[in-house]
């Protein structure tokens, strides 16, 4: 099937009860790849091959792990229809599907790459495998991703048995084709992806630390500098050693992976690929449960914080920040309560006279009267912790609001304040309210209007436009896409700061520790050049 210029490697998976011959796996790999082949005998051609599929491989798998962190978890688009009594209105469903078409696209990317620079079997004694390393490489992580998002999502299916029957059904209107969920998930299992990574793990480890530290054989990194193949690798090498010790010591397994299951055991290759999901699932990065940042602390930092204020906020050990180029991944717009909002701007003249001139006496009557139901979740306490809802964020749910303690449950978090007057803020804030309910862009792409990411939205909500001076934070490609990151606003500060004309303001910093140790408040020139820290799985500070 052929789906936006790319074919789909969804196999159709023989049931168990099928009577046809189980092929042996050996056979069925290439004798030598002639695309790593091509490092030896046209390396200018191999490396161009190899720097465009590095760019899309950190794009894909980048969504893909955004994907699993937004939507394998409670409340989320996915969990949400997922209630089998539960009645699944048009706009859940629209997110779904929406949500599943990204997932399928991106993982088809890992698909493509993942065969594309498999290893033939004769390739190790060509010359060619170490000469083609880096492609080698990029085709075991682009395998292993998709081993480890897809069991990542069975699991979370597994108790959801509405939502499996959902990701099944045929979609045209959204390009989706029939039991997708069902296909992804037995390929991502094969026999021969398993092979694969199996035999990566197994005889290839010393040739990974040699490629990264000082070279293999005179053959180092070009494309990869940054070491993010490495990287990734690294952070699923839990789940790659469980693999192997599993393979070499249950025979059933190695059967299985080894392509030698006839007749009699084909009744074993569903359970066991039951169970990987599993304990795939269970075998991750091991995220930490507690923050460096303390509610107490939070409490601490509202103090400083004005209506309309800008939140940065960044977590560890999220396995999406290892392709993120910069240090902060998520920005909020700070709303306050309505008694705060009444504080900021019920004094300011131009505020009044706008407001007036809407028919209300307020600028929290203007927001009630034009908004009625935001308002009423606003005026409301957060379901999850009790709390007042004071911040406005895109997250998995679409724009949503969120108490101070829930959406900055975080590592590293820190304030700016827009340098405009007051009726500039509140019109940041009007513009901000109408966006409530739009939904997350899991296709992440910053020219629409329907479908917001964190920065985007509060960067939209703060555009010059209608009368409002605003803020003009630039956006740049990266990976062959526009994009906003976060990150962005602190260099706009930092690039201004000092200057008559600077847009941005410090407000507040609260720095973690890359140890896990409590965070603590840091001083404005520590933050300034926070955007220059190196992110990653962990970070690590200057």
């Amino acid at each position: 099937m052929i789906w936006t210029g790319i074919t789909l490697p969804m196999t159709e998976a023989a049931p168990p009860s099928s009577a046809a011959t189980a092929p042996d796996l050996l056979d069925r790999d290439l004798d030598v790849n002639p695309v790593l082949a091509q490092a030896v005998s046209d390396p200018a051609a191999f490396q161009a091959h190899v720097k465009r599929d590095h760019a899309r491989f950190l794009k894909s798998a980048a969504r893909l792990e955004k994907l699993a962190e937004s939507l394998f978890r409670q409340g989320s688009p996915f969990d949400r229809v997922a209630p089998g009594e539960q009645l699944t209105n048009a706009r859940q469903l629209k997110a779904v599907y929406r949500a599943w078409y990204s997932f399928l696209y991106n993982l088809s990317v890992m698909a493509e790459l993942a065969e594309k620079y498999r290893a033939g079997w004769k390739d190790p004694t060509s010359g060619a495998l170490r000469a083609a390393f880096e492609g080698y490489l990029l085709g075991v992580d682009a395998n292993l991703c998709r081993l480890a998002i897809v069991s990542r999502l069975v699991e979370f299916a597994q108790t959801r048995r509405k939502l499996e029957t959902l990701l099944n059904e045929p979609q045209p209107a959204f390009k989706i084709p029939d039991r997708a969920f069902e296909r992804v998930s037995l390929a991502a299992v094969s026999p021969i992806n398993l092979y694969r990574l199996y035999r990566f793990h197994l005889s290839h480890q010393d040739d990974l630390e040699r490629f990264y530290n000082g070279g293999l054989d005179g053959v180092k990194p070009r494309i990869d500098v940054e070491g993010r193949l490495k990287a990734y690798y690294d952070a699923y090498r839990a789940l790659a050693d469980r693999l192997l010790s599993t393979i070499a010591k249950e025979p059933a397994w190695y059967r299985y992976v080894f392509g030698k299951i006839g007749h009699a055991l084909l009744d074993f290759i569903f359970p066991v690929q039951k169970s990987l999901f599993t304990w795939v699932g269970d075998t991750r990065v091991k995220r930490r449960q507690t923050r460096c940042i303390s509610p107490a602390q939070l409490h601490e930092m509202q103090k400083h914080l004005q209506p309309g204020d800008i939140i940065l906020e960044r977590q560890e050990w999220f396995l999406s920040n290892i392709f993120l180029p910069g240090f902060w991944p998520h920005a909020e717009l700070y709303l306050g309560t309505p008694a705060q909002v009444r504080r900021r701007f019920d004094a300011d003249p131009a505020v009044r006279a706008w407001v007036q001139k809407k028919g209300v006496g307020s600028f929290v009557d203007y927001l009630a009267k034009k908004y009625p139901e935001p308002f009423n979740v606003w005026n409301s306490p957060n379901p999850f912790d009790g709390n007042p809802q004071v911040v406005l964020e895109a997250i998995s749910e679409g724009v949503v609001f969120s108490s101070m303690e829930h959406a900055n449950h975080a590592d590293y978090c820190a304030a700016l304040r827009p340098r405009l007057s007051l009726l500039d803020i509140a019109k940041a804030i009007d513009l901000a309210f109408s966006y409530y309910g739009a939904g997350y862009d899991f296709q992440f792409d910053f020219a629409t209007e329907s479908d917001l990411v964190c920065t985007e939205f509060v960067c939209k909500s703060y555009a010059p436009a209608h009368g409002k001076k605003g803020l003009v934070i630039p956006m740049r490609e990266y990976l062959g896409s526009p994009v906003l990151r976060a990150d962005y606003l602190v260099e706009t500060y930092a690039r201004e700061f000092g200057k008559p004309d600077a847009q941005l303001e410090f407000v507040y910093f609260l720095k973690g520790d890359p140890q896990g140790r409590p965070a603590v408040v840091s001083d404005e020139p520590t933050f300034r050049t926070s955007y220059l820290w190196k992110g990653g799985l962990k970070s690590k500070p200057d």
